[in-house]
């Protein structure tokens, strides 16, 4: 018998490791976003913040339900 596959939207293998990297991601598109209000940031600061926090949404998403099904 074959081991059931995680799902394609767990970005992360742990719950741990969720937490950390959906952490680092938040805190990278909190900066862009206080660049962005602080008026020094262009369209670069918006793609980037943008790809972080969909980053970030991901692996905390993944981290919770990995904390869930523990």
């Amino acid at each position: 018998m074959t081991e059931p596959r995680r799902p394609w939207w767990h970005v992360a293998t742990t719950a741990e490791q969720g937490f950390i990297l959906g952490g680092f991601w938040a805190f990278l598109a909190a900066t862009q976003a206080i660049v962005l209000m602080a008026g020094d940031g262009g369209w670069l600061s918006i793609v980037l913040g943008s790809a972080a926090a969909l980053l970030a949404v991901a692996y905390l998403t993944t981290a919770i339900a990995l904390r869930r099904k523990r």
